[in-house]
């Protein structure tokens, strides 16, 4: 009996080698067969059985080291099948990049091909947590669970030691999808994509973990806090030492190697969507079962941190050495930094709210922010304001009233010492050109500031604006009008008409 079992054990291994050998020979045909049926083939229950055995194909290429792996056009045409009328077909297609995504886990080298996976699972399998179908959105959040949330929270716990080991890949590929996911969110109200996305399976995660909602919190944030001090090369204790000189950690041979680019990247990003999330949560009485600040105090992480870490991008980006691409990159991140401080911004030490907003208003001044910062700069001095405002007693709408008039001023008198300069020299440099752009793109931004649309733009503020604030918009219902001669200033840049739409149009439109 025994020779029996053997004899068929080696019949079967004969037998399924035999087959993965035929299997590889026709492989290049077979997942070109497979992919084009499940993109073309009018029956959903065919589209998706091919996704099936395409993925297998796919699978085995890998494990054989086969030349028919994976190419971009088996990544585009998934990417499609993510949106398919048939949900059956569209849980099929975000399972099989779910698992080529996992596939990498074992792999030493990072290629191509592994970057185009992650970014197509950010922007075409995350997406579906809006799905119309309950189902789908099941599906998703369980994948967004196992490739981002669970090795996140896994580092909760001795983060250092786990990346620094083997079997780190897992722990890299989120944070490399988050960073994708930051980079590809650059048109607003894209509530389907990058953090759009990301923040609504967190809240419907929230929702799912129930009463385990506190840990879960509690844990995301500890393991944020540590990849954020990491990969800007902070000490954990940096934050009780004076915010001029900043202690560096191990990561600071290469601020800008892949992974610790990504985990920098990536953890500002979620760090981003998960306050917003709690905030959004204590408001509506939805989703979290905790506010923001519980859930600050619960990981007892320093906030300190978050005006260390903006005070780190800030050097990055000023630096000559970075290049082009690396400066857009830390812009992007600063700008989620400082989103996350015009929500954490209350919590943060007195001291270092006082520095960092001073440090803020200087930057408002000088014109030296990119105009895709402006407007998180001045939401973070409006958090900043509340902060210190909380500390002496004066009253918020009339601080932040104070210097949003004393920008607009400031914008004033630059307008008009360029139009002086315009008169000597009779030509618009491009310097001039980047400065006017910020300086409109400034007076625009302050003259927002506690706009509502409950609030009548047309009448003064009264005290009933006062009872629109809340903790989430502490000037809410605040007004500051330009004056008369900045408005005067501005208009004198703008044509007299917007541009024609096309050659034959007669009756041009008044700016």
């Amino acid at each position: 009996s025994s020779e029996l079992n053997q004899e068929k054990e080696s019949d079967d291994a004969f037998i399924g080698k035999s087959l993965t050998t035929t299997l590889c020979k026709i492989g290049p045909s077979l997942v070109h067969s497979l992919r084009n049926r499940a993109r073309n083939d009018d029956k959903a229950t065919v589209r998706r059985a091919c996704i099936v055995a395409w993925l297998e194909m796919l699978s085995l290429a890998y494990r054989e080291d086969q030349g028919f792996g994976i190419s971009g056009l088996d990544i585009s045409a998934l990417c499609t099948l993510c949106n398919d009328p048939s949900v059956a077909t569209r849980k099929a297609a975000a399972e099989a990049l779910t698992k080529l995504i996992i596939d990498t886990y074992d792999s030493d080298e990072y290629s191509s091909q592994a970057s185009a996976l992650e970014f197509a699972w950010a922007h075409t399998v995350l997406p579906l947590v809006s799905d119309a179908e309950v189902s789908c959105v099941t599906r998703a959040i369980e994948f967004f669970s196992k490739l981002i949330i669970d090795p996140i929270v896994d580092l909760a716990q001795d983060a250092t030691r786990k990346l620094s080991t083997g079997g780190n890949s897992r722990y890299y590929v989120a944070w490399r999808i988050l960073s994708k996911l930051s980079d590809g969110d650059k048109e607003a109200g894209a509530s389907r994509s990058g953090i759009g996305s990301l923040q609504t399976a967190i809240q419907k995660l929230f929702i799912n973990a129930g009463n385990d909602c506190k840990t879960l919190t509690k844990n995301l944030l500890q393991a944020v806090y540590k990849i954020g001090i990491l990969s800007l090369g902070i000490d954990n204790h940096a934050s009780q030492h004076d915010l001029s000189s900043p202690n560096t950690g191990e990561f600071d041979e290469d601020f800008f190697e892949r992974n610790t680019a990504a985990m920098r990247t990536g953890a500002w990003c979620i760090l981003e969507a998960l306050t917003n999330c709690l905030v959004n949560s204590s408001e509506a009485r939805t989703g979290a079962n905790i506010s923001l600040k519980q859930a600050v105090r619960s990981s007892a992480i320093d906030c300190s941190f978050v005006v260390l870490s903006l005070k780190k991008l800030k050097e990055l980006g000023n630096s000559v050495d970075i290049s082009p691409a690396n400066k857009a990159t830390l812009a992007a991140t600063s700008r989620n930094c400082l989103k996350v401080i015009s929500k954490i911004g209350g919590l943060v030490p007195l001291k270092d709210a006082k520095k960092c907003s001073s440090d803020l208003m200087q930057d408002l001044k000088s014109f030296s922010l990119p105009n895709d910062l402006i407007p998180s700069t001045i939401s973070a001095l409006v958090a900043f304001t509340k902060r210190i405002c909380n500390d002496s007693g004066k009253d918020v709408i009339d601080e932040c009233d104070e210097w949003i008039n004393a920008l607009l001023d400031r914008c004033e008198c630059a307008i008009e010492s360029w139009l002086s300069s315009l008169s000597r020299h009779g030509r618009i440099e491009t310097d001039d050109e980047r400065l006017l752009t910020r300086i409109l793109f400034c007076i625009g931004e302050l003259t927002m500031v506690g706009f509502s649309s409950q609030q009548d733009t047309l009448q003064p503020r009264t005290k009933s604006a006062r009872d629109m604030v809340t903790d989430k918009e502490p000037v809410r219902g605040l007004i500051v009008r330009p004056s008369n001669r900045l408005i005067h200033l501005v208009k004198l840049m703008l044509p007299t008409t917007m541009p024609i739409t096309s050659v034959n149009e007669e009756d041009l439109t008044p700016t």
